[in-house]
């Protein structure tokens, strides 16, 4: 959904995801600032979002 609702495109590196919880390893590429935009959607949503450096 976030690579719909911004220009950014999603890689999905691993994941663990059950009913009521889970977690998400992905980069997003794009421009920083539809990065950024991003983040702060699924912050928006109650998603916790922890950025990993290189």
């Amino acid at each position: 959904q976030v690579g719909k609702k911004f220009r950014v495109v999603t890689n999905i590196f691993r994941a663990d995801v059950n009913e009521s919880k889970g977690w998400v390893i992905l980069e997003l590429d794009g421009e920083q600032e539809e990065i950024d935009k991003s983040i702060q959607y699924l912050k928006a949503l109650g998603i916790e979002v922890k950025e990993l450096e290189d």
